[in-house]
């Protein structure tokens, strides 16, 4: 994606062992990952982000869940929480995509977005984090042609992309990679840090309008109200951002204040 720094010299040394597709002008992941999706010669796209790591078995194992089932569109995987060089890392009130086992759900029949107590979304069953998920290549390159993928959260957008087709998604409880978050990036932000807060929830409520227009009509109701949720709760958290932002002492932004 007209990466300038030393990405191409990094690929040169595997000349020969892989294709590289290059965009003349920095176009976003989203463009770049239909790119790639488009020229793919496979019939399973697993995307990886330059900030994770791939554990060993990684493909064998997403591999294998698809041969399960053939009616199987989308398949993920847990990640470790790791800093920049690949330390564990923990966070307050752990890790909310836990799961005690593979899981299976029927996309059409049932929410994928985990809640807690309080209603509000924690997480999203199929997107737990970096390159976690892979999908049918069948599932979604017809779709890519007659939409614009966002240029962040790409890893949501696949997945409900692929779960429009139908069929069937499955979690495996297996963690498979290392999901880095460092200052780098685009989704961490330091304590206080109210407008970059505010644009990675933006660009969450702009992968979401995108899945609408790229989503077969009519959508179906289980996946009308999931999207319709993770849309007010964007719009919710950027609420409360922007009143902190006016009135730091008065308005303090916190999950639990999201119903």
């Amino acid at each position: 994606d007209a990466s300038t720094d030393g990405t191409p010299g990094v690929l040169r040394r595997y000349a020969g062992k892989i294709r590289v597709l290059r965009h003349a002008v920095n176009r976003g992941q989203g463009e770049a990952l239909r790119t790639a999706v488009r020229a793919a010669r496979g019939e399973i796209i697993a995307a990886l982000d330059a900030d994770d790591v791939w554990l060993p078995r990684k493909l064998a194992s997403v591999a294998m869940a698809f041969e399960r089932a053939r009616d199987v569109n989308v398949v993920c995987h847990q990640m470790r929480l790791g800093d920049d060089r690949l330390n564990p890392i923990s966070i307050a009130g752990g890790a909310p995509n836990d799961i005690p086992g593979d899981r299976c759900v029927r996309f059409g029949r049932e929410s994928i977005l985990l809640r807690s107590r309080g209603k509000e979304i924690k997480g999203i069953l199929f997107c737990c984090g970096g390159g976690s998920w892979a999908v049918r290549k069948e599932a979604v390159v017809g779709k890519l042609d007659t939409c614009e993928p966002p240029r962040a959260y790409v890893d949501m957008f696949f997945t409900f992309l692929a779960a429009s087709s139908g069929g069937r998604g499955l979690r495996l409880k297996e963690k498979l990679g290392v999901y880095r978050r460092h200052q780098g990036s685009h989704d961490f932000f330091e304590a206080g840090d109210i407008e970059r807060h505010m644009r990675s929830w933006r660009r969450c409520g702009d992968c979401v309008e995108r899945i609408f227009q790229a989503a077969p009509s009519p959508l179906d109701p289980v996946w009308a109200a999931d999207l319709e949720a993770i849309r007010a709760h964007a719009a919710a958290i950027i609420l409360l951002l922007e009143a902190h932002r006016l009135d730091p002492g008065r308005h303090r932004p916190h999950r639990r204040e999201i119903s």
